[in-house]
């Protein structure tokens, strides 16, 4: 028992493309947490022209984008670009509270790949799993929220909220990325400085 116990107490081991994954746009889960998310998921390439999810149908899948582009749109009209690091359809899940009891919303437009497009996808069935803990689903939600921001960033009136997303990410991150992050800038500055 006691082993277990401590065994449970060790942060996860992450390869060198996950702790970069974790610290830039999932800082607000622990390491465990974020593996454990991790591991729920499955990686996936969508070819250009797939649609992730399509306009008033509901979307049971929950997409992180690690590489290439989606675009939106709402009665066939373009709304949005999202790229890497983005949750094409995170608010018909975060209207329901990340509860899977709840129907799931339709979906609010229809969202297309444009070009080849490397995702992470979880299943809503999956989620539930680990989103049943309130700690676990309110980091959850920061981890949305950060990446609407940096979306943000990207439109003509990003310096508005520049400055934001850095109090924010910083305020939110887990202990152990604010730490390496940290570690990283004084590791940068002796650096510029030598």
């Amino acid at each position: 028992m006691a082993t277990i116990l401590i065994l449970d107490m060790i942060p996860p081991t992450l390869t060198e493309e996950e702790e970069e994954l974790h610290i830039d746009h999932f800082a607000p889960l622990t390491r465990k947490q974020f593996k454990t998310l991790l591991d729920l998921g499955r990686r996936e390439i969508f070819t250009d022209g797939t649609e992730l999810t399509h306009e008033d149908k509901p979307s049971h899948e929950l997409f992180f984008i690690l590489d290439g582009a989606v675009d939106m749109t709402h009665g066939g009209v373009f709304t949005s670009r999202l790229r890497r690091g983005g949750f094409p359809n995170w608010m018909s899940f975060q209207r329901t509270g990340w509860d899977p009891e709840i129907d799931m919303p339709n979906s609010y437009g229809t969202i297309s790949c444009t070009g080849e497009v490397n995702c992470i996808v979880w299943d809503r069935d999956d989620l539930k799993t680990v989103l049943v803990d309130d700690d676990m689903r309110q980091r959850m939600n920061h981890v949305v929220t950060e990446s609407l921001i940096r979306r943000l960033l990207h439109t003509p009136d990003s310096a508005r909220v520049q400055d934001y997303i850095g109090v924010i990410s910083h305020a939110w991150a887990d202990v152990a990325v604010r730490q390496h992050r940290k570690k990283a800038t004084l590791a940068l500055q002796r650096t510029k400085r030598g």
